[in-house]
């Protein structure tokens, strides 16, 4: 493998970013309307619309587990990692094939909205669908895509903290080791002795005493 090729793989940082991002876009997909419907009531014809968390329950459960997904993948070691890739392709896969069946059958809720409004379940005019579930479909499956790729690019990856771990940056350790002291004049006890008569002497002078006296003591 080459160093151009590794300078391209996806790092640890952009994966879990993207997979962050893709979990919480997903989320957020399920909150709007999906698709609504005329209904003939009692007062005229009304509208039901149903938003994504009742039109595909599927699909914010597996947000949520993509969530989680990113997050081991950014904290845990390699076998955490490598589950936390397998578990996001197969939340991918799952919110996509949510998706699909909803946009083949989207009446089936709209009718179901339709009972709760007005206790028949039945609509007096197609369903329109709106652009989130056709969003939510390409973002499953950029999630799916990069759950499948995420085992190959995990391995590349160092363990998280092993910066911070004793002994593993060698500039450090050759910091903290001792090293052969610097050439220069090393203090004995015996100069440092000498010193401190000298200082002793010169205080003796200060206190108009003779220091040659004592020493013939």
């Amino acid at each position: 493998m080459t160093p151009a090729f590794r300078r391209r793989r996806l790092g640890r940082g952009p994966a879990v970013l993207i997979l962050l991002v893709a979990g919480a876009s997903l989320l957020v997909t399920t909150l709007g309307t999906w698709v609504s419907a005329p209904v003939a009531g009692t007062l005229g014809t009304e509208t039901v619309s149903v938003g994504g968390a009742a039109a595909a329950p599927v699909v914010p459960s597996v947000a949520l587990v993509v969530l989680a997904a990113a997050l081991a993948l950014g904290l845990s070691g390699w076998v955490v990692r490598m589950l936390a890739a397998v578990l996001a392709a197969l939340a991918g896969a799952a919110a996509l094939v949510a998706v699909l069946a909803f946009l083949q059958d989207p009446a089936t809720p709209a009718q179901a909205a339709a009972g709760e409004l007005i206790g028949v379940r039945e609509i007096s005019g197609e369903p329109a669908v709106t652009a989130l579930p056709y969003l939510a479909l390409a973002v499953a499956a950029v999630i799916l895509i990069l759950g499948i790729a995420l085992p190959f690019l995990v391995g590349q990856w160092g363990r998280v903290g092993r910066r911070y771990e004793r002994g593993s940056d060698p500039a450090a350790v050759d910091a903290v080791a001792p090293g052969p002291r610097a050439p220069g004049p090393i203090a004995t006890p015996a100069a440092g002795s000498a010193r401190t008569a000298r200082m002793d002497d010169w205080d003796a002078l200060s206190r108009g005493e003779d220091p040659s006296e004592e020493a013939d003591r």
